[in-house]
């Protein structure tokens, strides 16, 4: 099959689960076994049926599923980066304030500040995210084909 198609379908799922991932109170729904990126994967699926000609396997609904789960890792690891970067200013902010009423915590000051132990958490969630991502959108790339693949073949054949 023609990998333009597979493209095409794991940007518009990636695009949608990762989004979804990222907006406040919708992405809790994650919490049920990554379900944005589940129904990601199954809308990349449901594109690549209707976009590509032929029938579509098990094999390419599981490659477009982990497509679709990469792009919405990086979607969301990145957004949730530059939220963590961007709140960064305010938090340290907040801690000076926190440190001129309780001078006993001026160490921890000097730790924030550094930030590497925080930047590198932020990466390595970033690396993982991509990870389980990339699982739960083949899982819900395979999902989506055995159950759009079922329906096509339970259509009545078309009448002349």
């Amino acid at each position: 099959m023609n990998k333009e198609y597979y493209l095409k379908a794991a940007l518009i799922g990636g695009s949608i689960a990762g989004f979804l991932s990222v907006i406040p109170i919708v992405n809790w729904l994650n919490i049920i076994c990554c379900l944005w990126v589940l129904v990601g994967g199954g809308i990349a699926v449901y594109i690549l049926t209707t976009s590509a000609p032929g029938p579509i396997t098990y094999g390419d609904g599981a490659v477009v599923g982990l497509l679709s789960g990469i792009i919405a890792g990086v979607i969301c690891g990145v957004i949730n980066l530059l939220l963590s970067f961007a709140g960064l200013g305010t938090g340290m902010a907040y801690l000076e304030q926190l440190i001129e009423r309780f001078p006993q915590f001026e160490e921890y000051l000097g730790m924030a500040r550094t930030a590497t132990v925080g930047a590198g958490m932020i990466i390595v969630g970033l690396f993982f995210s991509i990870i389980i991502y990339a699982i739960f959108g083949t899982l819900g790339g395979v999902i989506g084909t055995a159950i759009l693949v079922r329906k096509k073949k339970e259509e009545p054949p078309a009448k002349a």
